[in-house]
């Protein structure tokens, strides 16, 4: 199996892949880039999940750039640019990936306006019909969002993907509540 990479604007030759066990990760190969191109070859010995590509030596107190990469014993290839490594991320070949990061994209869409309207929410009157509405909105936000997770594990039964997609499953918040009710 290979991970093929091209990021654009890439200034370190040496790629590090390093496997993932909670908040602990262990270089487990290296490679080097070729005008921001990379190769990395897995056998049926690496273990499916998510491994991250550091696109830097790591060392103290200076995180290196990152990217997680699902492995289920299939060929990943994927370019991006340096600068705007997430945001111009293209999954060429990979399903479990393009699953992964299609929802994240969808999930931070999601995420951010919830927490546009939260804030509103606790410091609106709630004698105002502005409240009501900016309640149902957040109460509809929080239905789209379990709709939207439980389609793509049902879409997509025994992916690696659809397992971390299932751990952002997350209880529903109603938006008439008190603070200390939803906490």
């Amino acid at each position: 199996y290979q991970i093929s990479g091209n990021i654009s604007g890439l200034p370190s030759d040496n790629i590090y892949l390093s496997s993932i066990y909670g908040s602990k990760y262990k270089i487990i190969d290296s490679t080097k880039s070729s005008g921001g191109s990379f190769v990395f070859e897995l056998s049926n010995q690496h273990q499916p999940g998510v491994y991250k590509l550091m696109l830097s030596k790591p060392v103290a107190n200076k995180p290196s750039p990152e990217l997680d990469i699902i492995f289920n014993r299939e060929d990943i290839s994927f370019s991006s640019d340096y600068n705007y490594l997430y945001d111009s991320l293209v999954i060429i070949n990979s399903r479990e990936n393009r699953i992964y990061y299609d929802f994240l994209k969808e999930e931070n869409e999601f995420q951010k306006r919830l927490e546009l309207l939260h804030p509103l929410i606790i410091h609106f009157p709630k004698d105002d019909k502005l409240y009501n509405d900016l309640s149902d909105r957040y109460n509809q936000l929080q239905d789209e969002r379990t709709v939207f997770i439980e389609q793509i594990i049902n879409k997509n039964p025994g992916t690696y993907a659809a397992r971390i997609v299932k751990m952002y499953k997350s209880p529903f918040l109603d938006a008439y509540s008190t603070e200390s009710e939803r906490i």
